[in-house]
């Protein structure tokens, strides 16, 4: 953000629509409706978006910074998994929001971004292939995002262990 002007605008044109979309279909939240809420001009969107699928993606960037963030440079994979499940759990609302609206596909992209990153700071305890890593980001997405609809009562810990279960196998 070029200044705290800007990045204020972004932020109340991110929480406008997911304000917008606990009570409509995301299909039929408009422009001037997440304008008009955020109350910033219509300019003031386009300056910083083409759509509004590109509100949700920068929200999902900025959370996904702030998660590397919290990454110490010595984080094991457990924690890596604990970390980001703690993650899921404080943006619930969103992370359900996003579900309720058929959107989870759009995180797929920058989630996998992020997730590169993770694991190329060695948190895996071996080489692992191209494919590999693709089962582990799609698996680690369905399963946060089922994790977040109904969580069985299980902790992120719990999450954890249960995925380093499956992926130390072989």
């Amino acid at each position: 953000m070029k200044n705290k002007q800007a990045a204020r605008s972004v932020r109340l044109m991110i929480d406008a629509l997911f304000t917008l979309m606990e009570t409509h279909d995301y299909g039929d939240i408009t422009i001037t409706d997440i304008t008009e809420t955020a109350g910033v001009a219509r300019l003031t969107f386009y300056r910083h978006f083409e759509s509004k699928d590109e509100i949700l993606l920068e929200h999902f960037d900025m959370t996904f910074e702030s998660y590397m963030d919290t990454l110490s440079k010595e984080a094991d994979l457990r924690e890596a998994l604990c970390r980001c499940f703690d993650f899921w759990k404080q943006d619930e609302k969103t992370a359900k929001l996003l579900a309720k609206h058929h959107l989870t596909s759009l995180i797929q992209k920058p989630f996998g971004d992020y997730l590169k990153r993770v694991l190329s700071t060695d948190v895996l305890p071996r080489e692992t292939t191209h494919f590999q890593r693709k089962f582990i980001e799609g698996g680690l997405l369905l399963t946060m995002g089922e994790w977040i609809i109904d969580a069985h009562g299980c902790t992120p810990q719990e999450m954890a262990d249960t995925i380093l279960d499956l992926i130390s196998v072989g």
